[in-house]
This record gives structure tokens, C-alpha cells and sequence, in this order.
């Protein structure tokens, strides 16, 4: 028993010295912003200095014509009555149990997904986009005043164990299921009525909704990462200074007090830059899903 007790201690040891640095973590990190085309650059120091390349550009903007198609076959989807139009689009809208809600539903989530993409692009060509650069400074550990060294590791703790059993596997499940389940009802519609026009509108959709399912799931989770990095951060920093303070007043140590002090205006002043990233996701997800949620509560409770 102790033998066994003995080697679960040695190895949640190894696990927190080898996933203990948050700049290493957020390298790890940094590596899945070259396949999600939610930024110009593919990695976190190119967004600080405001270069990418130029094949990055084209397939940004492939990526985004794809997804505005996607609203508007969706839009076919749920408003066009011709059965002849229902017909070619493999009658989808059947499938969704309300056709008008759940397309409007869905077409709600895709026009807010490339909105907060609209403003992410347009803050990183004005280099605003606060929250990447946070990134970039745990990363290079260029803040003046850094989270000290156990809540940082603690926080990297979190990402590692975030990235390698909740980001891969649901990230894939999600991807996979979403992927299979329309792949799956056009696959029936076409063999009973099959054609090869209807075949070849069946390849572009699955290779358009793929492009589609894995852009707007890889923006949810690694924004959420983000988001969650930059909270979780500076609440620990907040925390710690609080601690900083209480220990001034209690030793009446006046002149740290004021160092201490100087510490909290410098994070205040990286909370304001971060709430303004954040302040525009907030206002577009409530917004626009709010719309979303009220048209479900009129459907639900509807004579």
C-alpha cells in the first residue's frame, strides 16, 4: 500500500514539474491558432507586432465565405417553403422537429460567431487585441509585475489538464457528432431519390460544414481558453495583492504599502485593456442569443 501511495506521489510530482510553467503551457497552446482562422497571424508574437502572411489572409477569407453561405443555406433551410427547394437541400429542415426555430436558432449562432470574429480581425489590425497579447506576455513573462511562481503553477496545472482530456476529446466528440448527424440525413435522402447532382451538392456541403463545424468549435474553445487564462490570472493576482496589502497594514510597513499600490494601478490598468475585448463578445452573445432563447420560450409555451 505504501509502495502504490509512494508511486501516485512520484508521479503527480513528475506531472506538476513537467506541466508546471505556464509559458511553456501556453506555447502548447499557442500551436492550435494555425489551424482555427480566427486571426491574421497564426501565433501569439506575431499578433503582438502585427505581422502575418499573406496564404493566412487568402484562407481567412475563404474560411469566411464559407460561413456566410452557411447562414444563408440555413436561412433556405428554414424559410423557404417550395418543396422543390426543400427537396434539393436534402429536406433538412424536417430534421430540425421546428424547422423555423431551429434554423433561426442555428443561423443566430453562425452571424454571432462571425461577428466576434469580425471584431477580433479588426482589433488585431488596430493591435488592440488585448487579450492575445496578455497571452503573449505569460508566455515571454513580460508583465512588470508577474503572478507569483505556486498560483502560477497551479494555473498551468489547469490548462494541461484542460488541453489534454477536455479540449481533445470533447473538442473531437463534438466535431465528429455534429459532422455525422446532417452527413447522416443527407446520406438518406439521397438514396431515396437519388441523383448526381444531389451527390455533388452532398460533397461540397460536407466539406463545407466540416470547414464550418471545425472553425466555429475551435473559436468557442480556444477563445474560452483564452478568456478563462486571462480571468483565472488576474484574479490570482488580485488575491495576491490583497494579501500584499493585509500584510502592510498589519506590519505597518508604509513604504511597500506603496509599491503594493503601484502593483494594483498597473493590473487595473491590464483588467481595463482586457474588458475591452471582452466587453464586445459579451454584448454580441447576449444580444443575439437572447433573441434566440425568447423565440424558444414563445415556441414552448405558444397556444
Amino acid at each position: 500500500m505504501n509502495t502504490i501511495s509512494g508511486k501516485y506521489r512520484q508521479t503527480l510530482s513528475d506531472y506538476y514539474t513537467n506541466n508546471g510553467d505556464i509559458s511553456i503551457e501556453m506555447s502548447k497552446y499557442e500551436y492550435y491558432l494555425k489551424f482555427i482562422f480566427i486571426t491574421l497571424a497564426d501565433n501569439i508574437d506575431d499578433i503582438k507586432v502585427g505581422y502575418y502572411k499573406f496564404w493566412r489572409l487568402i484562407q481567412l477569407i475563404m474560411v469566411r465565405l464559407i460561413v456566410i453561405g452557411g447562414v444563408i443555406i440555413v436561412a433556405i433551410v428554414a424559410y423557404a417553403n417550395d418543396p422543390g427547394i426543400q427537396d434539393f437541400l436534402f429536406n433538412l429542415g424536417d430534421y430540425f422537429g421546428n424547422r423555423l426555430l431551429g434554423g433561426t436558432l442555428l443561423c443566430l449562432i453562425l452571424i454571432s460567431a462571425i461577428l466576434i470574429e469580425a471584431r477580433l480581425l479588426y482589433d488585431e489590425l488596430n493591435g488592440k487585441l488585448y487579450l492575445f497579447i496578455f497571452s503573449y506576455k505569460i508566455k515571454h513573462a513580460k508583465f512588470k509585475y508577474p503572478l507569483n511562481r505556486m498560483d502560477s503553477s497551479s494555473l498551468s496545472i489547469i490548462l494541461s489538464l484542460v488541453r489534454k482530456y477536455f479540449i481533445i476529446y470533447v473538442y473531437l466528440a463534438l466535431v465528429f457528432s455534429t459532422f455525422m448527424i446532417p452527413s447522416g440525413v443527407m446520406l438518406i435522402e439521397l438514396f431515396k431519390s437519388p441523383s448526381y447532382l444531389k451527390l455533388v451538392t452532398m460533397f461540397i456541403f460536407e466539406v463545407c460544414g466540416l470547414i464550418i463545424i471545425i472553425e466555429n468549435y475551435g473559436m468557442a474553445f480556444l477563445s474560452s481558453i483564452f478568456i478563462y487564462l486571462s480571468v483565472m490570472y488576474t484574479r490570482y493576482k488580485f488575491l495576491e495583492i490583497h494579501r500584499k496589502i493585509v500584510a502592510c497594514i498589519k506590519y505597518r510597513n508604509r513604504d511597500l504599502l506603496f509599491r503594493v499600490i503601484e502593483e494594483h494601478n498597473y493590473w487595473a490598468n491590464v483588467t481595463k485593456d482586457l474588458n475591452y475585448n471582452l466587453k464586445y463578445f459579451i454584448f454580441i452573445i447576449y444580444y443575439l442569443w437572447s433573441i434566440g432563447i425568447e423565440l424558444c420560450v414563445y415556441y414552448v409555451y405558444k397556444p
